[in-house]
C-alpha cells in the first residue's frame, strides 16, 4: 500500500522537514500519530470541503483512532469526491481511493458488529482490485482477509474457508509476504484454524519479533518514549497465545497470558485486555483453581462494563472476538462450583441486560418522561463523551489516563442514574441484586428464570430471599421449542404431548417453588419464543389458576414506571383508552377488517373514555404525539419483526405528512408514555431479536422503556374471532379493576374454555409490572 519506501519516510520524519502540511501528514502516518493528522485537518474541514488527498488522510486517521462515528460520514464525503473525479491520495500515493474507502468501511463495520455490511464492503474492494489488476497486493490480501472474517462471523464457515484458500493461493512478491502472512493469520483465526495461525505467526514472513522493534522505531519510542505496542503488537500476541491454548499447548498459553497480564500497558487496550482475562480464566478452570478463575472472570466483567460502546475494536485486526457472554457464563459456572447461588443468579440476569446495552450503544436519542429533560440530556451527553474517549486508540493513551477517564465516566453514570434510572439501565448493565429482585415481586409471586448456552441450561427461582438453582437439560431445546410452536400454529393433535414434555423438562424440577404461586418468567435464548402459558403438567395448563407475566431481564425490577396513569385514577381501571385500528397502509392486501371490528367493539365498551382512530386517521404521528395523554393504548395493526436488524422491527401505521407510518423499535425508545397498559394486537408483536445475551430487543421492550408499565404482544398471528374475544374479556377485567396479569390470564382461560387448543389463546404474553 505504501508508495514511498520506509527508509525515505523515516528520513523525512526524523529530519523535521516542514516543506508543507502534506509532508507533515506523511510523517505523522509513519509515526502512527493519526491523532496529529486529525488535529491538523479538522480545523481545515470546518472552514470548507477538503480535497481527496486531505479527506482520505482524515478518514484514515479516524479509522486508526477508531472514531467510527466520524469515520462513516467521512467516507461518504470521500466517495463523493472520488465520484467527481478527484481520486488521488497523498498518503500511500494511491491513484484511486476507491478500494481504500471500501476497506476502511469494511474494517469499521466488522468492529461494529455489522458483518453483512462489512462483507459487502470487503467484496467491493476485492472486486475492484482484481478487476483493475491492481499491483497493491497488500490491499488485495487484506480484502481477502476482510471477506473471510466477515463471512465467518456471519456463520458461513464453508465460504469463509474457501476464501482463506483463495488468499493462500494468491501470489505476492517479497515486499508483500509479511502483509499476506498477517492477513492469513487473521483469516485463520476467523475460521478457527488454530494450528495455521501459529504456523503463520511463527513464520519468517510474519516477522513477528522484528516488527516489535520496527513498530517502536516508527512510533518514535526510541526518541520520545512513545510506542504503538498496545495497538499493534499486543493483538498479535493475543492471537498467538489464543491459538496455543486451542491446540493444547497449555503451558505456552499459560505463560504467554501471564506475561501479558503482568504488563500495565495491557489495560489500555480494553478489548484485548478482557479477552486475555477470559482465556486465562479458562485455563484456571481447567486447573480447578476456582477462586483464581472467579477473580479473572470478574475482572473481565469489570472491563466490559467500563465501556458502553463495546464495539469490537480489535475484531478486524485479529479476525476473532470472544463472545462477551462467555464472561457471564464463566462467572455463573464458577459461582455454582463455589456454592454461591445468589451471585450465579445475579450474573445470569446481568448477562441478559448486557446485550441490550451493546445493541443500543450507537443510539443517542432516548425519550424521557421527566420534567428535567434538558438536565438529563446534558448528563447523558457528558456520559457519552467520556465513554467515547475510552474507545479511542491514541498512541499516548496511558494506563493512568484510562484510570482518570474511568473515574470521570463512573461519576457521570451515577449522575445519570440519579436523574433517569431507566435511561442509565440502557447504557450500563448493572442493576438489581437478589434483594431488589425479591422486593419487586408480588406477595404470592415467584420469579422463574433460565440461563444457559447449548446443552448447559440452568433454571432458578427467587421467592423473597429464597434462591434455588437447578441444572436442566438444554440438549436440542431450540429444536423442541420450534417444534412446539409449529405444532400450535398448525393445530396438531400432538401439541398436548409436546406441552407435557416441555413442562417436565423445564418446570417439573422447580415444581416445589411453583405450586399455588403467580409467576414472573424471565426466559433466555429460544425460551423467549415459548408460550409458557401452554405448558401442561398432566392435569392443567400453566396459566390455569394463576397470573403470568414476563420480563426480558430481572434487571428491570424496580425500574418500571410507578403505578400512576396518565389521567390519574385507579392504576388498574381504564381511565382513557386510545384505540388505533386497521390503519390504511396503501395496499388492500394489508387491510385488517377484523382488527377494525375489534377496535370498534372496544370503543363501544368504553364510549366517552376512549378515542378511536382507524384507516387514514390511525397514524404514526398520533401515536407519537398523543399516546402520552392516555392510560391505556390499543394498537390493532401489522407488526413486522427483523431478526437481522432488531432496531428496525416495526409497527405499521398510516402515513401522513409528518411520518412515514413505520414506527421502528429505535423510534419507540424515543417515545414518551404514561400508560398502565399497551396492547399490540398485531402479527408477532411479542417477538424480538434473541441475541446471545439476550435482553430481547422487540417492540415490547421499547414500549416498556418509553414509559408503559405493561405491554401485551403476540407470538404468532391469531385467529380473528379468538383475538376479539380475548381482547373483549381482557378489557372487561381491566375496567373492573383486575390487575393486568390476572386480567389476561382470566381472559385466556375464558377463550380456553370455548376453544381448548393453545393456538387460540396462548399467543398473548404480558411483559411488565403485572399490576
Amino acid at each position: 500500500m505504501w508508495r514511498t519506501s520506509v527508509p525515505l519516510m523515516l528520513a523525512a520524519f526524523c529530519s523535521g522537514a516542514r516543506a508543507d502540511y502534506g509532508t507533515d501528514q506523511t510523517g505523522y502516518a509513519a509515526a502512527g500519530r493519526y491523532d496529529l493528522i486529525e488535529r491538523q485537518l479538522e480545523p481545515m474541514l470546518a472552514k470548507g470541503p477538503l480535497r481527496t488527498r486531505d479527506q482520505h488522510a482524515l478518514c484514515l486517521a479516524y479509522a486508526k483512532l477508531k472514531r467510527y462515528d466520524r469515520l462513516l460520514p467521512c467516507l461518504d464525503r470521500l466517495q463523493a469526491l472520488v465520484d467527481k473525479g478527484d481520486r488521488r491520495t497523498r498518503i500511500f500515493g494511491l491513484d484511486d481511493a476507491t478500494p481504500a474507502i471500501h476497506l476502511m468501511r469494511a474494517e469499521a463495520l466488522t468492529d461494529m458488529g455489522d458483518y453483512a455490511g462489512a462483507r459487502q464492503s470487503a467484496n467491493e474492494a476485492l472486486i475492484w482490485l482484481r478487476r483493475e489488476g491492481s499491483g497493491d497486493h497488500d490491499m488485495v490480501v487484506n480484502a481477502y482477509a476482510a471477506v473471510a472474517v466477515a463471512v465467518a462471523l456471519q456463520g458461513d464457515g464453508t465460504l469463509a474457508r474457501q476464501t482463506v484458500e483463495l488468499l493462500k493461493g494468491f501470489k505476492v512478491d517479497g515486499d508483500y509476504k509479511r502483509a499476506k502472512a498477517m492477513a492469513l493469520a487473521r483469516a485463520n483465526m476467523a475460521i478457527g484454524a488454530w494450528a495455521d495461525v501459529i504456523n503463520v505467526l511463527e513464520s519468517s514472513e510474519a516477522s513477528f519479533q522484528f516488527d516489535k522493534m520496527l513498530d517502536n522505531f516508527l512510533s518514535g519510542a526510541a526518541f520520545a518514549g512513545r510506542n504503538n505496542w498496545v495497538w499493534i503488537e499486543l493483538p498479535r500476541a493475543f492471537m498467538l497465545h489464543k491459538a496455543q491454548l486451542e491446540v493444547g499447548r497449555l503451558e505456552l498459553a499459560r505463560a504467554g497470558f501471564d506475561r501479558l497480564l503482568s504488563m500495565p500497558e495491557l489495560s489500555v487496550n480494553a478489548e484485548v485486555y478482557w479477552q486475555v482475562l477470559v482465556e486465562r480464566a479458562r485455563i484456571a478452570e481447567r486447573d480447578a483453581q476456582w477462586d483464581k478463575a472467579m477473580d479473572l472472570y470478574r475482572r473481565a466483567r469489570d472491563v466490559i462494563e467500563s465501556q458502553r460502546r463495546s464495539v469490537r475494536t480489535e475484531t478486524s485486526k485479529i479476525g476473532f472476538t470472544n463472545d462477551k457472554q462467555s464472561v457471564y457464563h464463566g462467572i455463573v459456572r464458577v459461582a455454582l462450583k463455589l456454592g454461591n447461588k445468589v451471585l450465579a443468579v445475579e450474573m445470569a440476569e446481568q448477562a441478559k441486560s448486557r446485550t441490550l446495552v451493546d445493541i443500543l450503544a450507537s443510539k443517542s436519542d432516548f425519550g424521557s418522561d421527566s420534567a428535567d429533560v434538558s438536565e438529563i440530556g446534558a448528563a447523558f451527553s457528558e456520559f457519552n463523551r467520556l465513554d467515547g474517549e475510552l474507545a479511542i486508540q491514541l498512541p499516548e493513551f496511558s494506563p493512568g489516563r484510562r484510570t482518570d477517564l474511568l473515574v470521570l465516566r463512573q461519576q457521570a453514570l451515577l449522575r445519570l442514574k440519579s436523574l433517569a434510572p431507566q435511561l442509565a439501565s440502557l447504557v450500563s448493565a448493572g442493576g438489581a441484586g437478589i434483594a431488589q429482585m425479591g422486593a419487586g415481586l408480588g406477595g404470592n409471586e415467584t420469579l422463574v428464570g433460565f440461563f444457559g448456552v447449548g446443552p448447559v441450561l440452568y433454571g432458578y427461582t427467587v421467592a423473597g430471599a429464597e434462591v434455588r438453582v437447578h441444572q436442566l437439560d438444554g440438549n436440542g431445546l431450540d429444536a423442541d421449542v420450534s417444534e412446539f410452536r409449529q405444532s400450535i400454529k398448525k393445530r396438531r393433535k400432538q401439541t398436548r404431548e409436546l406441552a407435557e414434555q416441555l413442562y417436565r423438562r423445564l418446570l417439573a424440577p422447580m415444581q416445589g417453588s411453583l405450586a399455588g404461586r403467580d409467576l414472573l418468567i424471565v426466559p433466555h435464548g429460544s425460551l423467549h419464543y415459548l408460550p409458557f402459558a401452554a405448558l401442561h403438567d398432566g392435569q392443567r395448563y400453566l396459566v390455569q389458576g394463576r397470573a403470568l407475566r414476563y420480563l426480558p431481564t430481572a434487571m428491570l425490577l424496580g425500574l418500571l414506571p410507578s403505578a400512576k396513569s396518565a389521567a390519574g385514577g385507579s392504576r388498574e381501571q381504564v381511565v382513557r383508552l386510545l384505540i388505533l385500528g386497521n390503519p390504511d397502509l396503501g395496499q388492500a392486501a394489508l387491510d385488517l377488517p377484523a382488527a377494525q371490528e375489534e377496535a370498534q367493539a372496544l370503543q363501544a365498551m368504553f364510549a366517552k373514555n376512549s378515542e378511536l382512530l382507524v384507516r387514514q386517521f390511525a397514524t404514526e404521528t398520533v401515536l407519537k404525539q398523543r399516546a402520552v395523554e392516555f392510560s391505556h393504548v390499543h394498537v390493532a395493526s401489522h407488526g413486522e419483526f427483523s431478526a437481522d436488524a432488531p432496531l428496525t422491527s416495526r409497527l405499521r401505521l398510516a402515513a401522513d405528512g409528518a411520518n412515514d407510518g413505520v414506527l421502528t423499535v429505535s423510534e419507540i425508545y424515543g417515545l414518551r408514555l404514561k400508560a398502565d397498559h399497551v396492547m399490540l394486537s398485531a402479527c408477532e408483536t411479542g417477538l424480538g431479536q434473541v441475541s446471545n445475551g439476550d435482553d430481547v430487543v422487540g417492540l415490547t421492550r421499547g414500549f416498556l422503556y418509553a414509559g408503559a408499565r405493561n405491554v401485551t404482544g403476540s407470538l404468532w398471528e391469531v385467529d380473528d374471532d379468538a383475538t376479539a374475544e380475548l381482547a373483549k374479556r381482557l378489557y372487561q377485567n381491566l375496567r373492573n379493576g383486575v390487575p393486568v396479569s390476572r386480567a389476561l390470564a382470566q381472559a385466556q382461560e375464558s377463550v380456553l374454555a370455548k376453544k381448548p387448543h393453545p393456538y387460540f389463546w396462548a399467543a398473548f404474553t404480558l411483559n411488565g409490572a403485572g399490576r
